[in-house]
């Protein structure tokens, strides 16, 4: 991966982005502009030194990092699960891009090729013993792939399209009764961006418990202006905090919403399958 001295630093590693963009990230304690520096089209943003967040188009990684040659037989072999090309090569380019950020993260102690993982009971890999007790998660979308990395909490992203000539329909049964009544009350323009936000903030969240779309959604529900999330149903039966940000990025004129979630506070116990 090419680098630079005037590389925008993640946390405390550097990764190096496309100088023509903002990223813009929204939290419920503050706002943060953040302005990158040099030429590789990725944008990141940071809620502080142990978590770093980088969003790529599948071109940029494909064109800086190749694609594939770092993945192990494991990776591969689910790459060849997917039928749509397309899909098997956002597939691709995020695992491709987790392994560098991990390898950026740890500060080049192990090479990308050497990570390994172990899948949770719901899929969620985590790091294998022995490596860097690093927390890490991936979400692509069109032709954008996301990539979250943690040294200390639990961690979850989500990325989805927002265009409207993508939206596939609003799915009411996820939201709670003010969930849905809020977006009732916007306009018809409106509706799909803030359900798809709504949706990222979710899907974030559970991915951060481990759970993913085990988790009855409707149990959670996502309040605006500041951004939080309320979880009713905790799996641990105890309280749990989420840390959540959220930001608008733009690739080959399609904006995403990006969602990122951290459990800062309460034990996170994982359901039995």
């Amino acid at each position: 991966m090419r680098t630079s001295a005037t590389s925008l630093l993640f946390g405390n590693k550097g990764f190096p982005l496309d100088r023509s963009v903002h990223a813009r990230v929204v939290s419920a304690e503050r706002r943060r502009t953040l302005e990158p520096r040099n030429r590789l089209a990725w944008r990141g943003a940071h809620f502080e030194s142990t978590t770093s967040i980088l969003v790529a188009s599948v071109s940029a990684v494909r064109r800086e990092l190749g694609i594939s040659a770092t993945l192990d037989a494991v990776e591969m072999a689910c790459a060849e699960t997917y039928r749509q090309p397309a899909d098997r090569e956002r597939y691709l380019a995020a695992r491709t891009l987790l392994r560098h950020a991990l390898s950026k993260m740890a500060g080049g102690q192990t090479a990308p090729r050497d990570w390994r993982y172990v899948e949770g009971p719901y899929g969620k890999p985590t790091m294998a013993a022995g490596l860097p007790d690093l927390q890490f998660n991936v979400s692509h979308s069109e032709n954008c792939v996301a990539v979250a990395i943690s040294s200390k909490e639990p961690i979850g992203v989500d990325i989805e399209c927002l265009n409207p000539e993508r939206r596939s329909g609003i799915v009411y049964e996820v939201l709670s009764e003010s969930e849905r009544h809020r977006l009732r009350k916007c306009s018809a323009e409106r509706q799909w961006a803030e359900f798809v936000r709504i949706w990222t903030a979710k899907e974030a969240c559970a991915k951060a418990l481990g759970l993913g779309l085990s988790l009855d959604f409707q149990t959670m529900e996502v309040q605006m202006d500041p951004l939080r999330v309320r979880l009713f149903d905790s799996p641990s039966n105890a309280p749990i905090a989420f840390d959540v940000a959220s930001t608008t990025v733009s690739r080959s004129g399609r904006a995403y919403a990006l969602t990122v979630a951290r459990i800062v506070d309460g034990t996170v116990v994982r359901r039995s399958p």
